[in-house]
């Protein structure tokens, strides 16, 4: 059993890095962080919120992924805003493609 959930967590292409603290605890304090401000919460700042590195720490090859496309879901992101709004984007949904039926992403296992 231990062989097979190490070789299932080898591939996944962008692991978290919460450890075991819920999504939904994340998502919370995210929401009361951006209630102080005038802007909303995406799913680009959950993405980026659990996968942010700490300091010291070094991740496997994987991260790089990661960062790459966190840099194109900012990329998105500021260029929807240079321009009108009247057609806007998910940069998340862009950079990691449209949710499977059945499926949310970066809300955790409990919300079904």
């Amino acid at each position: 059993m231990s062989e097979t959930n190490t070789e299932n967590r080898s591939k996944l292409k962008c692991p978290h890095t919460d450890g075991r603290t819920p999504f939904a605890l994340i998502h919370e304090e995210k929401k009361k962080e951006v209630s102080d401000t005038s802007d909303t919460l995406s799913s680009k700042d959950i993405f980026v919120a659990t996968r942010k590195t700490k300091l010291g720490r070094v991740y496997k090859s994987s991260y790089d992924n990661t960062i790459s496309k966190i840099a194109e879901m900012e990329r998105i992101q500021s260029t929807q805003e240079s321009e009108d709004d009247s057609h806007s984007v998910d940069a998340f949904a862009s950079v990691m493609g449209h949710e499977h039926l059945g499926r949310v992403r970066l809300y955790g296992q409990g919300l079904c």
